[in-house]
């Protein structure tokens, strides 16, 4: 029974401790895969992702695929591309700034209800 009490303590402790995730100078990148090889590489890799994150994953050559990097894995993101000799631009720079640009300022959203951002319920 302890157990399962510690578990419950640790639990709520740890979600009340997590913050909003944060998700600054990650960069998603456009990459469109040529050949089957280069499709396949990035079924591989998005098997064991390592930290990357497949918004639209591999299916076909010639099919967009869009990947969201870390910072601490951009240089080795790139290096994976240019080894599979894979075609790919920066999509999105920032993924913080954009998330940042969903959401109005504080102010304006305590100024008014509106439908432009998420409410307790209390709210």
């Amino acid at each position: 029974m302890w157990a399962c009490n510690l578990f419950l303590f640790a639990f709520a402790l740890g979600v009340a401790l997590a913050g909003k995730a944060r998700f600054d100078n990650y960069v998603v990148y456009r990459v469109v895969p040529t050949t089957q090889d280069q499709v396949d590489s990035l079924r591989d890799i998005e098997d064991q992702p390592d930290g990357l994150n497949f918004w639209v994953g591999p299916t076909q050559p010639n099919r967009t695929v869009d990947v969201m990097v870390p910072p601490h894995k951009i240089a080795d993101f790139e290096d994976m591309m240019n080894i599979i000799n894979a075609n790919y631009v920066v999509f999105i720079e920032d993924v913080q700034k954009l998330v940042d640009s969903e959401r109005p300022s504080v102010e304006a959203r305590s100024a008014s209800f509106g439908w432009n951002d998420y409410y307790r319920i209390d709210q």
